[in-house]
């Protein structure tokens, strides 16, 4: 256990972080702290979702959030604070990019 958590405080010092296979609810929580967002109801984060991403720490906000949506997971955001649960994602809608990306997701009003 105290390796991993060297190896987590030690990716802090990188430009690049990377993560494999995390849960999305960890992922979450650091990246809130990072960026300074806050978490409507963490409850409704799903439980049984990873993420694979690598984030560049000067990245923003809305970096985070599309490496969220590209991991299949809808969210909602306003003012500063995102949302997983449903109720706030009835005027959204996912619909698969035009483009090449495989699997991709991308969320717009309807």
């Amino acid at each position: 256990m105290a390796n991993q958590d060297f190896d987590e405080a030690k990716m802090w010092t990188r430009k690049i972080r990377v993560y494999k296979d995390m849960p999305l609810r960890a992922f979450v929580d650091e990246m809130s702290r990072w960026e300074g967002f806050m978490i409507k109801r963490w409850e409704c984060i799903p439980k049984d979702k990873h993420i694979s991403v690598a984030i560049c720490y000067k990245s923003g906000r809305e970096e985070v959030y599309a490496a969220i949506r590209q991991a299949g997971v809808l969210l909602h955001e306003s003012k500063g604070m995102i949302s997983f649960c449903p109720e706030d994602k009835r005027d959204r809608v996912a619909m698969k990019f035009s483009d090449s990306r495989p699997g991709g997701i991308q969320v717009r009003k309807k």
